[in-house]
């Protein structure tokens, strides 16, 4: 099954920022970037960016999850988040940059199709809540 997207936007997040590389798929070679924090506003701003169509990479991860969970909002918008033991084309480089992962990603978003990807499952609140507790009591044991 091929996956026709409009866009894909690769988005590596840092700690309170966020990068984002965007391949126009009906342009050839045609792209653009860009950033911007992960607070509310930022939160905001990112998904008001975001059109049905769109296919959004992004590595697994905490900040990941509840970003995804708020992006869901909008409609027709595709999200894969991939598991980041299994990406050795982002960690096998020797440059490692926000910008440069964001790309990474999106070009693996236009690559290949989704059942071909690493992809993760977007937990719930609740479940991520449960991982939390069982992570703390496993640390407090060592």
């Amino acid at each position: 099954m091929e996956e026709k997207w409009k866009r894909v936007i690769g988005i590596d997040l840092s700690k309170r920022t966020y990068e984002a590389y965007v391949i126009f798929i009906d342009v050839v070679t045609s792209f653009t970037r860009f950033n911007g924090k992960l607070d509310p506003g930022g939160q905001h701003r990112l998904l008001t960016r975001l059109k049905s169509g769109d296919l959004v990479v992004m590595e697994a991860g905490t900040a990941t999850f509840n970003l995804v969970r708020y992006l869901k909002q909008k409609k027709g918008v595709e999200f894969a988040v991939l598991n980041p033991a299994k990406l050795h084309i982002v960690f096998d480089t020797v440059c490692k940059t926000d910008r440069e992962n964001a790309k990474k990603l999106a070009m693996l978003g236009n690559k290949f199709e989704l059942h071909e990807l690493p992809l993760v499952s977007v937990p719930t609140k609740a479940e991520q809540s449960e991982r939390a507790c069982q992570h703390e009591r496993l640390s407090c044991r060592n």
